[in-house]
Protein backbone atom coordinates (compact mmCIF):
# COMPACT_ATOMS: atom_id res chain seq x y z
CA UNK A 1 0.00 0.00 0.00
CA UNK A 2 2.91 2.60 0.93
CA UNK A 3 4.37 1.42 -2.40
CA UNK A 4 1.17 2.46 -4.20
CA UNK A 5 1.08 5.39 -2.46
CA UNK A 6 4.45 7.20 -3.48
CA UNK A 7 4.30 5.69 -7.08
CA UNK A 8 0.89 7.61 -7.57
CA UNK A 9 2.63 10.39 -6.11
CA UNK A 10 5.40 10.28 -8.05
CA UNK A 11 3.19 10.17 -11.17
CA UNK A 12 1.28 13.56 -10.44
CA UNK A 13 4.54 15.16 -8.62
CA UNK A 14 5.50 18.35 -10.87
CA UNK A 15 9.41 18.40 -11.66
CA UNK A 16 11.10 20.46 -8.71
CA UNK A 17 8.68 19.21 -6.30
CA UNK A 18 9.76 17.68 -2.87
CA UNK A 19 8.44 15.19 -0.90
CA UNK A 20 8.51 15.13 2.90
CA UNK A 21 6.97 11.98 4.33
CA UNK A 22 7.25 10.49 8.11
CA UNK A 23 7.67 6.54 8.11
CA UNK A 24 7.94 4.16 10.48
CA UNK A 25 11.51 3.14 10.64
CA UNK A 26 12.49 0.14 13.11
CA UNK A 27 15.80 0.47 15.18
CA UNK A 28 14.59 -1.96 17.71
CA UNK A 29 14.75 -0.21 20.64
CA UNK A 30 12.55 -0.87 23.44
CA UNK A 31 11.57 2.59 23.44
CA UNK A 32 10.64 2.94 19.69
CA UNK A 33 8.63 -0.50 20.10
CA UNK A 34 6.22 1.38 22.76
CA UNK A 35 5.94 4.64 20.63
CA UNK A 36 4.72 2.81 17.91
CA UNK A 37 2.58 0.17 19.80
CA UNK A 38 0.93 3.77 21.33
CA UNK A 39 1.00 5.27 17.48
CA UNK A 40 -1.18 2.04 16.16
CA UNK A 41 -3.52 2.12 19.11
CA UNK A 42 -4.39 6.02 18.35
CA UNK A 43 -4.35 5.46 14.49
CA UNK A 44 -6.50 2.42 15.22
CA UNK A 45 -9.06 4.13 17.40
CA UNK A 46 -9.25 6.50 13.96
CA UNK A 47 -10.40 3.77 11.92
CA UNK A 48 -7.36 3.72 9.99
CA UNK A 49 -4.77 0.99 10.49
CA UNK A 50 -0.69 1.51 10.58
CA UNK A 51 0.44 -0.97 8.53
CA UNK A 52 3.95 -0.22 7.72
CA UNK A 53 6.86 -0.90 9.24
CA UNK A 54 10.95 -0.25 7.97
CA UNK A 55 14.24 -1.07 8.47
CA UNK A 56 16.18 1.28 8.03
CA UNK A 57 18.07 0.40 5.00
CA UNK A 58 15.00 -0.06 3.30
CA UNK A 59 13.69 3.39 2.92
CA UNK A 60 16.16 3.94 0.16
CA UNK A 61 15.61 0.85 -2.23
CA UNK A 62 11.79 1.91 -1.66
CA UNK A 63 12.38 4.92 -2.73
CA UNK A 64 13.83 4.31 -5.90
CA UNK A 65 11.40 1.52 -6.83
CA UNK A 66 8.63 4.43 -6.79
CA UNK A 67 10.36 6.50 -9.06
CA UNK A 68 12.14 9.10 -5.97
CA UNK A 69 15.67 9.88 -4.83
CA UNK A 70 16.48 10.53 -1.41
CA UNK A 71 17.23 14.35 -1.04
CA UNK A 72 18.30 13.93 2.60
CA UNK A 73 21.89 15.29 3.49
CA UNK A 74 23.97 12.01 5.42
CA UNK A 75 22.91 14.16 8.63
CA UNK A 76 19.07 14.15 8.30
CA UNK A 77 19.40 10.49 8.11
CA UNK A 78 16.69 9.55 10.99
CA UNK A 79 19.39 8.08 12.64
CA UNK A 80 21.46 11.16 12.80
CA UNK A 81 18.53 13.29 13.62
CA UNK A 82 17.83 14.43 17.16
CA UNK A 83 14.26 14.10 18.26
CA UNK A 84 10.79 14.13 16.81
CA UNK A 85 12.71 14.03 13.38
CA UNK A 86 14.46 10.85 14.10
CA UNK A 87 11.67 9.59 16.16
CA UNK A 88 8.79 10.03 12.96
CA UNK A 89 11.26 8.74 10.27
CA UNK A 90 11.74 12.00 8.49
CA UNK A 91 12.26 11.20 5.04
CA UNK A 92 12.90 13.89 1.79
CA UNK A 93 12.83 12.92 -1.33
CA UNK A 94 12.61 14.36 -5.36
CA UNK A 95 11.43 12.71 -8.25
CA UNK A 96 14.07 10.27 -9.49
Amino acid sequence: MLRALLAQLRRVAADGAELAISLSVGTGSAEQAARRAAFQTAVAAMGEPARSLLEPGDVPALLAATGWRDTREPAEDPQALGGRARRAGFVRAAPA
